[in-house]
């Protein structure tokens, strides 16, 4: 069976594989290892409930953990990103899927007939790649097989993983025409609500010496935006204690395209991000935080 829901398998900011599932819509943790991006915490010897919502329909929770019943700091790993806002699944496969038909309406959106094997059904607004097909469109090469195109629509059966995917491509009209190639669907970064008034998002503690040197190490941090906000003030934060009070500013950014900045010489044992912006149109935010 082919998940429906493009939120099957991921958990804001702390994706984690599940041992054991007590009721519909919750989550139970009996286990769960640091491991860098996917955010797992350790819970040995107790049920733990994760703190983050699991799907659609259930209330967002605050990100920044504050009460010691809802676990313990994720740990980041050297080289791993951990998001502080938004969420990327590691433990989701990238949608593959083989190309059976190709389609051009008269508005320029290409369909293409498909089967998924393997992954989740994607959703709209993912990025699509397709490589191998033959039909030839008006707008010349690379015809049907383009790169990372966002897709506008995507019907595809539960059961059978067999249904259409469109996205915009400009030709003149081609009718549904039998083709074959091979589609991808990587794994989108999934951003949340974008906050006006500074919001802590989630934290995450680092090892003693890890990816340090001389006591001290790298950081890289990263934002990326969605709905235009006319401010953006996302701030890198550090503390020694996890103390909502601790936490000083190490970096600003002001970008509202979003962007990637390091830092050397820093050395704190946790870390978040701050967000607060203004306008925009239902601006949302993914940010992360990667220890060298």
């Amino acid at each position: 069976m082919v998940s429906s829901s493009p939120n099957v398998g991921t958990i804001s900011r702390t994706s984690s594989r599940t041992w054991d599932r007590d009721l519909p819509g919750k989550r139970w943790i009996v286990s769960r290892i640091p491991t860098g991006i996917t955010n797992r915490e350790t819970a040995v010897g107790q049920r733990a409930k994760s703190k983050r919502p699991t799907g659609e329909g259930e209330t967002p929770i605050p990100s920044y953990i504050t009460n010691p019943l809802d676990g313990i700091p994720p740990l980041l790993l050297p080289g791993i990103p951990g998001y502080s806002l938004g969420s990327f699944n590691a433990d989701t496969p990238d949608t593959k899927m083989l190309v059976t038909s190709v389609a051009i309406n008269g508005s320029n959106v290409a369909t293409l007939g498909v089967q998924i094997t393997e992954g989740n059904i994607p959703a709209v607004g993912s990025l699509i790649s397709v490589r191998g097909t033959k039909t030839t469109t008006s707008g010349g090469a690379p015809n049907f097989n383009v790169s990372n195109i966002a897709l506008t629509a995507v019907s595809i059966d539960p059961l059978t993983g067999v249904g259409t995917v469109s996205f915009a491509l400009t030709s003149t009209t081609i009718a549904t025409t039998p083709d074959a190639g091979e589609a991808v669907v990587k794994v989108p970064v999934v951003l949340e609500t974008l906050p006006g008034s500074a919001t802590p998002g989630l934290q995450f503690s680092v090892q003693s010496g890890s990816g340090a040197q001389d006591g001290q190490r790298g950081i890289t941090w990263f934002t990326k935006f969605s709905g235009s906000p006319a401010t953006v003030t996302i701030d890198l934060q550090g503390a020694d204690v996890d103390e909502d009070a601790a936490y000083t500013t190490i970096d600003a950014s002001t970008n509202t395209a979003g962007e990637s900045r390091s830092l050397g010489n820093v050395n704190y044992q946790f870390y978040r991000i701050l967000a607060a912006s203004t306008g925009g149109t239902s601006p949302k935010i993914a940010a992360g935080i990667m220890v060298r």
